[in-house]
C-alpha cells in the first residue's frame, strides 16, 4: 500500500515509531507533502532513513514564501522532490485573499510544467474556478485531487479528465455515503488512497492523531463499497502510483 498524502514533518510524536508502524502494516512508502521550509528538511532527513517521498508547495491557505518556492526548485533539481504540492485554491478557508492564492497557484502549476512533475491539488469550494485553470494551463494528465470532499458532478468531471482522485479517512465516516457514492463511481484506475496525516483519522480511530498505518480501514472501504477484493484495490493503487509518481511499489 501506499499513503499518497501524509504531513510526517508536521507530525508532534515519534515519527520514526509511526513510520516503523507503517512499514509493520505493509505501507510500502509515504509522501510527504511538505509546505514551508522546516517542513521540507526534515522530510529530506526522513528520505535517507525510510522508503519516503517528498512533495512541496505553498498551500493556497498560506503565505507564499519565495525563499521555499527557491528550495523546492533547488531540491527539484536535486531529484528529491517527486511531486508539486499541495497546491490549488480554498474558498473555505478565507484568510488568503483569492487573488493572492490564484497567484501562488500559477507560481506553482508553472514550476510543475517546467520540471515535469505532478500536481498534487488542493480545492475546496473552488472547483468552478480551479478546474479552467488546469485545463487551460496544464495539459499534462498528472493532476491528483487530494482528499476529495466534492460534489458527484466534480468527481464525474475529474474522472472525464482522467485525473486522479485521492480518498481520506473520511470516507469512513458515518455521515459521508455521498463521498462514498464517489467512490462508488470512481473507476480505480483514478483512484488513490491518503490519510492526511496527522489529520482526518478513519472512523474506528476518531479523536487520534491519524497515521499511515490506519490507511488499511481506507482500503478496505473502498474494496467493501466497489464490491471488490481488497488486494484488487491495493493492486489498482500501486499501478496508479507508478504512472503518476514513478514508483514502482510492487
Amino acid at each position: 500500500m501506499i499513503d499518497s498524502h501524509a504531513h510526517l514533518s508536521l507530525y508532534p510524536l515519534d515519527v520514526d515509531a509511526l513510520i516503523k508502524r507503517a512499514i509493520d502494516s505493509n505501507v510500502k512508502t509515504i509522501i510527504d507533502v511538505c509546505i514551508d521550509i522546516i517542513s521540507l528538511e526534515k522530510s529530506l532527513l526522513l528520505q535517507k532513513k525510510y522508503p519516503i517521498y517528498t512533495s512541496c508547495a505553498t498551500p493556497p491557505q498560506d503565505v507564499f514564501s519565495e525563499d521555499f518556492f527557491k528550495m523546492t526548485e533547488k531540491y527539484i533539481d536535486e531529484k528529491k522532490i517527486i511531486a508539486i504540492g499541495e497546491t490549488g485554491l480554498d474558498y473555505y478557508h478565507q484568510n488568503i485573499e483569492k487573488e493572492k492564492q490564484t497567484e501562488t497557484f500559477f507560481k506553482y502549476l508553472n514550476l510543475a510544467k517546467i520540471k515535469n512533475l505532478p500536481l498534487i491539488i488542493h480545492c475546496r469550494e473552488a472547483f468552478f474556478d480551479l478546474i479552467p485553470i488546469l485545463k487551460n494551463n496544464f495539459f499534462s494528465k498528472k493532476i491528483i485531487f487530494h482528499c476529495f470532499t466534492g460534489t458527484i458532478e466534480e468527481n464525474k468531471e475529474i474522472i472525464k479528465n482522467n485525473w486522479y482522485i485521492s480518498f481520506s479517512g473520511i470516507i469512513t465516516f458515518k455521515n459521508a455515503s455521498k463521498l462514498q457514492e464517489c467512490v462508488k463511481i470512481t473507476p480505480l484506475k483514478n483512484i488513490f488512497v491518503e490519510t492526511d496525516t496527522p489529520y482526518l483519522a478513519p472512523q474506528s480511530q476518531r479523536g487520534k492523531p491519524n497515521e499511515p498505518s490506519f490507511i488499511i480501514e481506507i482500503v478496505k472501504m473502498i474494496a467493501k463499497i466497489k464490491k471488490v477484493h481488497f488486494q484488487e484495490v491495493v493492486k489498482n493503487i500501486a499501478i496508479n502510483t507508478k504512472k503518476l509518481f514513478g514508483i514502482d511499489i510492487i
